[in-house]
């Protein structure tokens, strides 16, 4: 297994190499290639943060053309994977637009509050990007209200938890990724992950019981 693993990791690395080498001489191609790899992750991340759609669409593009660029003119290659690199440029896209946002509109506004202030109408939307294999009536039923308990339980997170949870199991990035993404320490993205597990095993536990009393 160990060796399977190895040899898959080492394809996906030929296959960044290859992309960053088609990028670096204008392929057109390889944008698209980044984009459909890419774009969905990268856009959850910054709806995240900011829950406009339209904001985090155009937040999205621009964050992808910053990494074109930087590519093509600046000839600089990320030294992580193009996900978690992406993901870096998007938390400064992201930051940026905020500090933009606070001079236009005044107040405070950060990473770790901006999404909690946006009501909760739009978090029903949060993980919204799971992908389900082809399914019975019956299980997809199962399978979609597994789903929304999930959903609502990620939402109930505090938002720093929530981060590192999806880094790291929606998106696969490691602790030393999900480090760099939200600059913190590894060992403080390891302890969020564990509290953040700890706290939505209890709140599913704690839904399970609902239903068992109903």
């Amino acid at each position: 297994m160990q060796e399977q693993n190895a040899l898959v990791m080492d394809e996906q690395a030929r296959e960044e190499e290859q992309l960053l080498r088609d990028l670096q001489e204008g392929s057109a191609e390889a944008v698209n290639t980044m984009i459909q790899s890419h774009g969905d992750a990268v856009f959850r991340f910054v709806w995240g943060k900011i829950r406009d759609r339209h904001r985090a669409e155009d937040l999205t593009q621009e964050c992808m053309m910053k990494a074109v660029r930087a590519i093509r003119k600046e000839g600089s290659k990320p030294r992580q994977r193009v996900r978690a690199w992406l993901f870096v440029i998007a938390r400064h896209v992201v930051l940026d637009y905020l500090r933009y946002k606070q001079r236009r509109n005044g107040g405070e506004l950060s990473l770790e509050g901006v999404s909690e202030s946006q009501g909760q109408d739009e978090r029903g939307n949060v993980g919204g990007w799971i992908e389900g294999r082809e399914e019975g009536p019956s299980e997809a039923m199962e399978q979609d209200e597994a789903r929304d308990k999930v959903k609502l339980a990620l939402a109930a997170l505090p938002e720093d938890q929530r981060d590192v949870i999806e880094l790291r199991m929606w998106d696969g990035l490691s602790f030393g990724e999900i480090a760099n993404v939200l600059d913190i320490p590894e060992a403080t993205a390891k302890s969020r992950m564990r509290y953040g597990l700890s706290k939505l095993h209890d709140l599913l536990a704690g839904s399970c019981e609902k239903e068992v009393l109903l």
